[in-house]
């Protein structure tokens, strides 16, 4: 029971590890391609800058908001391509390791349904 356990919260620490990581990817992307002359606001968060837009005028909002959700997309973009390495180096490993291993069978059956072999 107390290994189950530990598997249980060695997935969600993972898990949560995870998202910290990727979502820490994404914002230092989008800070790092929002342009300098935005308002300190608009370059926290993709929320701030589109309130920071809603505040402008005109021509400034749309310039704002396509700006903003560029910086968010390529985040986005970043972060998946991070997450998605080691998870295609994992499955080649998996390929190249596994290779050799023969596919598990089913144990045979007798007349009656039952498994037949030595037990």
């Amino acid at each position: 029971m107390q290994l189950a356990c530990a598997a249980v919260v060695a997935d969600d620490l993972g898990v949560s590890l995870g998202i910290a990581v990727m979502g820490s990817i994404g914002t230092v992307v989008y800070h790092a391609t929002m342009p300098s002359g935005v308002p300190a606001q608009a370059a926290d968060s993709l929320s701030d800058a589109l309130n920071e837009a809603s505040a402008m005028p005109g021509e400034a909002v749309q310039a704002m908001v396509a700006t903003a959700r560029a910086a968010y997309t390529s985040g986005l973009n970043v972060a998946a391509v991070v997450a998605a390495v080691p998870v295609a180096g994992a499955a080649v490993l998996a390929v190249t390791l596994l290779r050799h291993v023969p596919p598990a069978t089913a144990p045979a059956t007798g007349p009656a349904g039952t498994a037949t072999g030595s037990a």
